[in-house]
């Protein structure tokens, strides 16, 4: 798993977290990306570290059936 926070431009915020993971014959990279803009909150890395994990769980599964 990686988790990266850049600033982009004067007033926003990107948090980019990827998992990778393999099964079978199959190495799959699952990307998430969240930006803010203005005052809003940096994004959250637990937050889109658990929705990364969870896509990438649901795609492990499909991959096995």
């Amino acid at each position: 798993m990686d988790d990266v926070l850049s600033t982009v431009g004067a007033n926003s915020h990107q948090r980019a977290v990827s998992v990778v993971f393999r099964t079978s014959n199959v190495i799959v990279t699952v990307s998430y990306r969240e930006q803010t803009t203005g005052s809003a909150e940096v994004p959250d890395s637990a937050e889109l570290q658990e929705k990364a994990r969870k896509l990438a769980g649901q795609l492990a599964d499909r991959l096995e059936e």
